[in-house]
């Protein structure tokens, strides 16, 4: 499987394996519709270059303003997929410049038109230099006053996220003064202590907690990697597409093997036979996407007479495992695979699949089905409202010119025309651009009793692994369950469910003791993503390892503070990601976070996010990419992940310009609260539709010929 080139990536794997190797999406495909012809609309920030003239560390970013800044870099338009440079065809203009002397940050908005093409035709996009000189005893050096936007933080030369300007967030019932945009900089406004938020590491006997908070205990970094190691699979699915190809008009066949990582988040135990078991696996949507069934149980796809089919899927673990931080991502061994897969022609395509094991279907039992998929999850006419015409731009652009090709299996069966492609954008755009978050919960039924005899060694093998596997992993989530109920615990409603329900943006508009700022600032974060090594026959073959987020040379070393103030609560709803789902598409809603050092490479998506007192927050889907094969340096770039509740309803507001517009338009974003795993509650989630356990209620309905009724965390769902 070849490695993904674009700046910033969907952090899974996918390889056609009979065609051609690539990464969550294609990033050959054209942004541009003719050679030499800008479409704005499909142009995102990994397109805009900065080149710099002039170093820039030994002066403040508040002496770079607009009248000033050409002597410093200039910004260009260069193709991703070939750099090819555009910058002649358009017109780039520079403005709203806003400095953060305190970090040495300068962000600054960039708006782009095609020359001699329509005036009005214009979009605007974010962008943010660091490397400054720093002055962290003076906040008030900010000379520059355009804007008080502050965006997301660029490394010089580095990968850009494609997010909006960074807003700030209002607590919709009440009225706040009007302040710096940052959401990292107005956290002293609160009552928490936010401006004395750091990233050291406390030491691990200590927590920062109240007397009446003893026994909660914060745990080594050693034990949550343990944790979380304990809980968490490499998945593989297998699929075939048969279809017409428009291009030659000839019938082919496709196989497809992706790759993401999940995490036990609930089970079923059989009441008739202990060796029966029904996992549900947390993951990404952008994973569990890969995954077709023709009776899946959420949102079945109806509208096709031709689909992929998923005919086989792995679960998989490195062993020998050490959780000491690791010099490099390579460290571990690859994770030895539970395959079921009858389709012996497909095994034989399987890259470097001498590390899975066959099982047959008296083990795993099922393919997996999507039990949840957190799409159109909440009643937000607001947004839809206000953004959709927006959305819809967004996405028949990127659609057109083939920029959301590799997120689609069904893209093979497209045409290329560019006539046609419209026609069908239009369709998907008929069926509504739909909201999302990247969350799913995917299940299976599995077999470990010992006493299953098989001639194939093998076989055997794999039958082992898979005990091992699934009674590991709920040891751990049986474990987690007595964490949560540990009095005193932190950003804990409900100590009856294992997971963080408060989002650290909500914590700095609360009062309630219960909640702490102060001990946010850790994200542990560990999964499988693939790993470019020589196999034994001296070629280079990609390996899925446990890696996890403390790498360094020294293996004594701490995981630092990663999640800092400048980095709460990015957000990527106004020109975020497009992701399909079912044959329809979905534009990403509400917060995201960032987190330094933590850049897990393709295959992680979907790890799950622990924080220092055991138990998870959060759902890792992405990462930053500076292009470097170092896999230790590519590592440091920062990651991305989404929270699975979010406790306040909430309103974004921004400027932003546009179109035809010379002044910034005020604009404001409605996010409502949720929570992913229960959004039951409907006097705290009052415009929520759907969560996992509302999900569950449903399917389990379809089973209630079974004796088992609920399931681990849900006896009565």
């Amino acid at each position: 499987m070849l490695r993904k080139t674009g700046w910033f990536k969907l952090l899974c794997g996918l390889s056609a394996v009979s065609v051609v190797a690539s990464s969550c999406f294609d990033p050959n495909k054209l942004f541009f519709s003719d050679k030499n012809k800008v479409d704005v609309n499909s142009i995102t920030n990994d397109d805009l270059k900065i080149e710099y003239k002039k170093e820039h560390s030994k002066i403040f970013a508040s002496q770079i303003n607009l009248d000033n800044y050409q002597e410093y870099f200039v910004v260009k338009l260069i193709k991703k997929n070939d750099n090819k440079d555009l910058t002649d065809y358009v017109n780039i203009d520079l403005g709203d410049f806003n400095a953060d002397d305190e970090n040495g940050v300068l962000s600054f908005i960039v708006s782009v038109s095609v020359k001699n093409g329509d005036p009005k035709i214009k979009r605007s996009y974010s962008l943010e230099i660091d490397g400054f000189l720093k002055n962290p005893r003076n906040n008030n050096n900010s000379s520059n006053s355009e804007t008080t936007n502050s965006p997301v933080i660029i490394q010089p030369n580095q990968p850009k996220l494609d997010k909006p300007i960074q807003p700030e967030i209002i607590p919709p019932t009440e009225s706040k003064p009007e302040m710096n945009n940052d959401l990292g900089n107005d956290l002293s406004s609160g009552n928490n202590s936010g401006d004395n938020l750091d990233n050291s590491e406390p030491d691990s006997s200590e927590t920062s907690s109240p007397s009446n908070r003893a026994e909660v205990k914060v745990f080594s970094d050693n034990e949550i990697y343990h944790k979380i190691y304990k809980r968490s699979f490499s998945l593989q699915f297998y699929t075939r597409y048969n279809f017409n190809d428009p291009k030659d008009q000839m019938n082919k066949t496709l196989y497809y093997v992706t790759n993401g990582t999940g995490w036990l988040l609930d089970y079923q135990k059989s009441v008739l036979n202990p060796n029966l078991y029904r996992l549900y696996v947390a993951t990404n949507l952008h994973v569990a996407q890969t995954l077709w069934r023709a009776n899946d149980f959420d949102n079945p796809i109806n509208d096709l007479e031709k689909i992929p089919e998923t005919v086989g899927f792995s679960i998989g673990k490195s062993d020998d495992v050490s959780f000491y931080p690791k010099p490099t991502p390579s460290f571990n061994k690859p994770a030895k695979y539970v395959t079921l897969l009858e389709d012996l022609p497909f095994y034989n395509k399987v890259p470097d699949n001498q590390n899975t094991y066959r099982v047959s279907s008296n083990r795993l039992l099922t393919i997996p089905r999507t039990i949840f998929a957190a799409v159109d999850f909440v009643r937000d006419e607001q947004t839809k409202r206000d953004f959709s015409s927006l959305w819809n731009s967004q996405f028949k652009g990127q659609f057109i010119n083939g920029g959301l090709g590799g997120q689609n299996l069904l893209e093979s069966a497209y045409s290329d025309d560019k006539q046609d492609r419209e026609r069908l954008a239009d369709q998907f755009i008929q069926k509504g651009i739909g909201l999302y978050k990247d969350f799913a919960v995917i299940s299976f039924e599995v077999n470990i009793a010992q006493d299953i005899d098989s001639l194939n060694p093998r076989a055997l093998i794999g039958s082992k692994l898979l005990r091992k596997y699934v009674l590991d992993a709920v040891d751990e989530l049986n474990e987690s369950v007595k964490i949560a109920k540990t009095p005193g615990q932190y950003n804990l409603t409900n100590p009856n469910l294992p997971y963080v329900d408060i989002d650290y943006p909500s914590v700095k508009t609360s009062t309630d003791t219960a909640i702490s700022l102060d001990d946010i600032h850790k994200a542990y974060i560990a999964g499988y993503p693939g790993i470019d090594e020589l196999n034994d026959q001296n070629k280079t073959v990609n390996r899925f390892k446990w890696v996890q987020n403390n790498l360094s040379k020294n293996p004594d070393s701490l995981l630092s503070g990663n999640i800092n103030k400048n980095l709460l609560g990015r957000l990527q709803t106004f020109n975020g990601k497009i992701q399909s789902y079912h044959n329809k598409y979905y534009h990403q809603y509400g917060i995201t976070q960032e987190v330094e050092r933590s850049s897990l490479q393709a295959g992680s998506s979907g790890s799950v996010v622990y924080s220092k007192y055991g138990l998870p927050y959060g759902i890792f889907w992405g990462g930053y990419n500076s292009g470097s094969k170092d896999g230790f340096v590519a590592q440091q770039e920062r990651g991305v992940f989404d929270y699975l509740a979010q406790s306040k309803k909430t309103e974004f507001k921004f400027n932003i310009r546009f179109d035809d517009s010379d002044q910034p338009m005020k604009y404001k974003i409605n996010i409502e609260a949720y929570n992913l795993i229960d959004g039951t509650d409907k006097t705290k989630y009052p415009n929520q539709t759907n969560s996992y356990r509302e999900a569950l209620r449903k399917y389990l309905a379809t089973k209630s010929h079974e004796k088992t009724k609920g399931t681990f965390l849900f006896p009565q769902p």
